[in-house]
């Protein structure tokens, strides 16, 4: 069976598809697993926006900034106004 056959029998048995246990409710994962790949993902996000500012980029997309509009941000100009308008 294939990663992905395995995964999706997994995710239609309500297990965890890293140890087969049973998965937390509307989740891929038990409570271990879930845990330990929010800890890599937290790090790996870390990491990347560290990444993307010593690069010159925007620190959310990726995208290089402006030196004109974006001088002095780590956040392209559209990321800047979707963070500030959210629930607006």
């Amino acid at each position: 069976m294939g990663n992905k056959a395995y995964k999706d029998l997994h995710i239609s048995l309500g297990l965890c598809v890293d140890c087969s246990e049973r998965a937390l409710p509307d989740n891929i994962r038990c409570i271990k697993h879930k845990t330990i790949h929010n800890s890599f993902m937290v790090k790996y996000m870390r990491d990347l926006k560290k990444k993307r500012n010593r690069e010159g980029k925007c620190s959310d997309c990726g995208i290089g900034l402006d030196p004109d509009i974006d001088n002095g941000y780590v956040r392209c100009q559209n990321c800047r106004e979707e963070l500030y308008f959210v629930g607006v």
